[in-house]
């Protein structure tokens, strides 16, 4: 039977609320009494995933046959709505709903549609950066339950938890 992820809703918001970045991509953040420095190496190792591949989305396009316009989620082939909503729902995780394909998604969604490798870490990280300095605060829970492994990984004191559900 598999485990099902936990978030600490709290310390998630804390993190956010307190995260500052550095030049370098990485951040720092004071969760509770504890500070928190995340960087792209540090995040693959929690997170156990390979940090090859494709870095970031800054200004990066799909092509014609991905089309570079804004395409709407009900208008996709089957395949592609489940691109987009893997896109959507973990590696560019958002607070509001989102049925509209960006040009950032459309990018992810063909690249993990060619198997072409994603720097898991930095994109993570990179869209963190997004989340906090352009969004101001309208981040929602996003990577909470990422977040949740970081704080094991730091031994931040977390409180009560929030059970998700494996679907």
């Amino acid at each position: 039977m598999t485990k099902s992820p936990v978030m600490h809703e709290d310390q998630v918001r804390e993190f956010y609320y307190n995260t500052e970045f550095n030049e370098d991509g990485s951040l720092h953040t004071l969760v509770g009494d504890k500070r928190v420095q995340l960087n792209e190496e540090l995040l693959g190792e929690i997170l156990e995933v390979p940090k090859e591949g494709i870095r970031s989305m800054a200004g990066k396009l799909c092509t014609q046959h991905f089309a570079n316009e804004f395409i709407q989620k009900k208008l996709m082939k089957g395949e592609y709505q489940l691109l987009f909503e893997f896109v959507n729902k973990v590696v560019l995780p958002r607070s509001e709903k989102h049925t509209i394909a960006n040009s950032a998604d459309l990018f992810l969604m063909e690249s993990l549609y060619k198997f072409d490798p994603l720097n898991l870490p930095a994109l993570i990280l990179e869209h963190m950066h997004k989340m906090v300095i352009e969004q101001k605060g309208k981040h929602g829970m996003g990577y909470g339950y990422f977040l949740t492994k970081v704080f094991n990984h730091q031994k931040v004191s977390v409180g009560p938890r929030t059970v998700g559900t494996v679907k």
